[in-house]
């Protein structure tokens, strides 16, 4: 499971929502820009994808690529 490309870009835009993710995963800006630049699993981690609503006011299934059939 994978974020999708708009999730992404607003993450990588958004210096709040890395600051709260280095909280919440216990990582470095360094290492969470890492995980938005490669699409890193542990961006969709309970943790992780819990801020992701809340900053982007979107429900997780919204943030997530869609499986190809």
């Amino acid at each position: 499971m994978k974020l999708n490309k708009k999730t992404l870009k607003a993450l990588d835009a958004s210096n709040v929502i890395k600051a709260k993710l280095q909280d919440v995963l216990k990582k470095s800006n360094v290492t969470i820009q890492r995980y938005i630049d490669s699409n890193d699993v542990m961006l969709t981690t309970i943790g992780a994808l819990t801020v992701i609503e809340s900053e982007l006011g979107i429900n997780y299934e919204d943030a997530i690529e869609k499986e190809k059939a």
